[in-house]
């Protein structure tokens, strides 16, 4: 079967990722973003993130075929993984990035949550194989010595493929479903963009949020995921989360801001993005990276727009 020129790109860089040196980053978190850019490439599949009782987050693919492989990542892999999807991400397709930038994100924030682990075995994390299935696959190539301290890479569940198995056999049709919405429900909040408006040099972007779940919410906006780009070539990231006099900064480095919605209200979360060029009219593109805290973790939804009018300029 003929093979997509999608698929034959995403198969080529798979084959990049096996032959790269060690050093470049951990094995589980060249295997993750694997995962991530299998979810996004393969028709069928779906991904599932879920942190384990013993402090684990858990990436596992499930094919349209029944196939299915994971990896585990732990507290301690948070800056290798940030770093080397944000290089990643940079050189790929905006389609495919586009698509990766959700499960990347949800994987950040559940990461930073998550206690540190310094010792002790991995998960086993398979559920059961399935009827019939009598597949026994080969273990992961054994990886180099951890560094002290970081904890060892999960064995490989029993019934589950290596990660560049599955995927190192791309489909026929690859297919990357993308959106770009003003509004996105997270399943217990909704998020709607309003408009934005300027203050001297100062731009403030207002998102509408209803909750109707009956239950109080922590709001994460995450801060290296919430930007504005101008036709004029400027990239500028956000600074402050506001909501009533609630306040929470994302400068100097700060991954994320934190505002609380209780039950049954519709406030207004409003983003801050500071030193913004006075010559910029419009937003170009605006993207704003928001969800709740639940037991499971954060569920980010990205909300993106284009062309947005800046009101009093």
């Amino acid at each position: 079967m003929k093979q997509t020129p999608f698929a034959r790109v995403f198969g080529a860089a798979l084959w990049a990722y096996t032959m790269a040196p060690a050093h470049a980053a951990p094995a589980n978190v060249e295997q993750a973003i694997t995962l991530i850019k299998g979810v996004c490439a393969l028709p069928g599949a779906a991904l599932d993130i879920s942190p384990s009782p013993d402090g684990w987050l858990v990436l596992r693919i499930a094919m349209a075929d029944g196939r299915r492989a994971s990896t585990a990542l732990a507290n301690r892999d948070l800056d290798a993984f940030a770093e080397t999807t944000q290089a990643r991400q940079a050189r790929q397709p905006f389609d495919l990035s586009a698509c990766m930038e959700p499960y990347v994100n949800q994987v950040i924030s559940t990461l930073m949550r998550m206690p540190e682990r310094v010792a002790g075995p991995a998960p086993n994390v398979s559920p059961a194989q399935p009827a019939g299935g009598a597949y026994q696959p080969p273990l992961l190539p054994a990886s180099p010595a951890p560094a002290p301290l970081r904890p060892a890479a999960p064995a490989l569940p029993a019934g589950e493929l290596p990660v560049g198995v599955i995927l190192g056999t791309t489909a026929a049709t690859a297919v990357v479903a993308t959106t770009s919405t003003a509004a996105a429900p997270s399943g217990v909040l909704s998020f709607r963009v309003a408009g934005c408006r300027a203050t001297g040099r100062d731009v403030t972007c207002d998102v509408k949020v209803s909750n109707e779940s009956g239950q109080d919410y922590r709001v994460v906006v995450l801060g290296g995921y919430t930007k504005m780009y101008g036709a004029d070539g400027s990239e500028i990231n956000a600074s402050w989360a506001l909501m009533g006099n609630q306040r929470d900064d994302m400068r100097y480095g700060k991954r994320e801001a934190v505002v609380k919605v209780i039950a049954d209200t519709a406030p207004v979360l409003s983003v801050l993005f500071q030193a913004v060029p006075e010559v910029l009219n419009s937003i170009k593109r605006l993207e704003i990276s928001v969800g709740p805290q639940t037991t499971n973790g954060t569920e980010l939804q990205k909300l993106t727009l284009a062309d947005v009018q800046i009101q009093g300029r």
